[in-house]
């Protein structure tokens, strides 16, 4: 009987203990949603599932979650993906203002099979003591992600390890040093530049080779440290390289018109030349569409016609004609189902 008694007591210590060291993000309390509407967002037993066919698949959480950055030093996310590339997530402590500098990307890992991520966000947000709102990013463009876990953790040493390791290895980016405009920055570990480190670690080094020159010659030691460290800073860089080339393949031998219309989602580089053939020339227009930068690009490709409100001409991609629109415009091209040419009845 007392032995029963104990057991039961070591296990409800064990388990307050293991409640205290996570929180848990995957939860429908949290208020999950994406910045974009036509992001599917289904919780189930097995987790969360994001989807989207035609945008980003983001997703944020509305109700503070109120971490402590400190005491809860890892993000961990256990997911599978329908594809591979980079995820991101930032992190904001009130209002979702995110911001650019207060991100952490990392390369994904194989798809169609559970990997887990450790993210030491710790490092990076040094700006609070708190973290309230997170955006997630599972890769880039549409495709589904399936999320097993995402969790707040103390880390242990090994699992610090791995999000070190991860982070050296990870995606290098650019960003601004205050005397050029966004440089390529050397690998990162535990929030700060690997060279940082490293200038630190030799000059101890050779300090120490120094002062023991009289004893000792440290000096082949010193040069072969200094080697080591520099191929694999080196090698840091190879890799990213090499999945830059990797990512890059697909544009090989290809025309422009075949590379544009391969960095734009679906079918809307077609959908902007076919608009670009039948749009006067002088005339102005405006678009209609839930992708990620679907203006800008059609401004973009569309110039020298302004991209105006008002405009006789109107681009509706990827989605039915608003019932609204037709008290303006009528159907005037069809490039195909969901994506129109509309013309106003007065010009």
């Amino acid at each position: 009987m007392k032995i029963g008694v104990i057991t039961v007591l070591a296990f409800t210590l064990c388990s307050q203990t293991l409640a205290q060291n996570e929180i848990s993000l995957l939860h429908p309390k949290y208020l999950w949603r994406s910045p974009n509407p036509e992001t599917k967002i289904e919780f189930s037993s097995a987790g969360l599932t994001i989807s989207s066919t035609t945008s980003s698949t983001g997703i944020y959480n509305l109700m503070p979650i109120n971490i402590p950055s400190k005491k809860y030093d890892l993000l961990v996310v256990k997911m599978k993906t329908s594809k591979d590339g980079i995820g991101e997530v930032s992190w904001a402590l009130e209002n979702l203002r995110f911001h650019p500098l207060q991100s952490y990307p990392f390369y994904l890992r194989k798809p169609g099979q559970c990997h887990n991520y450790y993210l030491n966000l710790s490092s990076y947000h040094r700006g609070s003591a708190y973290i309230n709102h997170l955006l997630f990013f599972p890769f880039q463009g549409p495709g589904t992600a399936e999320i097993k876990e995402i969790k707040f953790i103390k880390g242990t040493l090994a699992e610090k390890s791995l999000a070190a390791w991860q982070e050296f290895w990870g995606p290098r980016g650019r960003e601004p040093d205050g005397f050029n405009f966004l440089v390529i920055r050397s690998p990162r570990l535990f929030g700060g530049p690997f060279l940082r480190y490293l200038n630190y670690f030799l000059l101890i080094v050779l300090a120490i080779t120094f002062l023991l020159k009289p004893y000792f010659d440290l000096r082949r030691p010193f040069l072969i440290l200094l080697l080591t460290f520099w191929l694999f800073l080196e090698l840091s860089s190879w890799v990213n390289n090499w999945i830059a080339f990797r990512r890059d393949l697909i544009f090989l031998g290809k025309t422009l018109e075949e590379k544009r219309t391969l960095i734009n989602p679906r079918d809307y580089y077609p959908f902007l030349k076919f608009a670009d053939q039948h749009l006067p020339p002088s005339s102005s227009f405006e678009v209609d569409t839930k992708l990620s930068y679907g203006k800008a690009k059609a401004a973009y490709y569309l110039f020298p016609r302004p991209l105006t409100a008002n405009a006789p001409y109107l681009l509706v991609f990827d989605q039915e004609i608003n019932r609204n629109y037709l008290k303006n415009f009528y159907l005037w091209k069809t490039f195909r189902k969901g994506a129109y040419l509309l013309k106003a009845k007065k010009i």
